[in-house]
């Protein structure tokens, strides 16, 4: 096992291997890493036991940090650090994880021009490559505001890619009260009501079985289903299209739009329209 932190601006990674996972190795291990970097303003994590624990909700704020989680079934909404770990992972297969590292460090992103190691340390690292010596000095920060913009387009344009070959349209928020759906491994069959709002595009429902946190993509208003069968797959997921075995109309559109039961979006040919 082992603990990974990056850090959201250089996407400087860090890693240490733990010998238990309990919540005093994990926070024994960020205090090192904290101690060489600083202490962050924000930390995201999932929802493992080691985080969720009355131990490290009290480091986080002993120490002053504003501790936020993933939504739980939902690691996409801690996309960066999921991406961290499967670049580690690739590390660890090398025959010199340590260089693989640093190379990893020393390499300039494509999208920002920079390095992970020039964007944190304002440096560049020697790596077995031969460089110049005057390549090496401590150099004056690239300006952060030229550095937040590039981030920013680039970020964009993963968005747009990722919106547009997954079918994505906006959902409307959520209120306390609302009855809702919720799509677990056999589809939309469990239904529950808004407690509140927790986070940003996450949920507390209540459900029969007790309270459970979910991800806004994750939950859809019964209002979307008027009198339309639930089912494994190919259960409607936003106010859109015409329920097969129901004359009413949603949102006047005559696309009923399913899913399969992992939730990727079933198009209807156009010769089948």
């Amino acid at each position: 096992m082992y603990l990974v932190l990056i850090d959201y601006y250089s996407r400087y990674i860090e890693y240490e291997q733990l010998s238990m996972t309990t919540s005093s190795a994990v926070i024994c291990e960020l205090k090192k890493m904290m101690a060489r970097y600083g202490i962050p303003e924000v930390l995201y994590s999932d929802n493992g036991s080691q985080f969720s624990s009355k131990e490290f909700s009290d480091f986080v704020k002993d120490w002053g940090i504003v501790h936020i989680t993933s939504s739980p079934k939902f690691p996409q909404s801690n996309g960066e650090a999921e991406n961290a770990v499967k670049t580690v992972k690739k590390i660890l297969t090398q025959q010199d994880p340590s260089l693989a590292l640093l190379t990893y460090r020393a390499t300039p992103i494509p999208s920002f021009g920079k390095s992970p190691a020039e964007l944190a340390l304002s440096r560049n690292l020697r790596t077995r490559l031969p460089v110049q010596q005057q390549s090496l000095l401590p150099q004056s920060p690239q300006s952060h505001s030229e550095f937040r913009e590039k981030e920013k387009k680039a970020k964009e344009q993963q968005k747009k890619c990722y919106d547009q070959r997954h079918g994505v349209q906006p959902l409307s928020p959520l209120k306390p009260g609302d009855s809702v759906r919720i799509r677990n491994k056999q589809g939309w069959k469990m239904s529950g009501k808004i407690v509140k709002q927790c986070a940003p595009r996450s949920y507390e429902v209540q459900t029969p079985t007790g309270i459970l946190r979910r991800n806004m993509s994750q939950l859809r208003p019964v209002s979307n289903y008027p009198s339309c069968p639930v089912r494994d797959a190919g259960t409607p997921v936003r106010v859109a299209g015409t329920c097969p075995n129901s004359p009413t109309s949603l949102n006047g559109a005559d696309l009923f739009i399913k899913t399969t039961a992992s939730g990727r979006v079933v198009k209807t040919p156009q010769r089948y329209r």
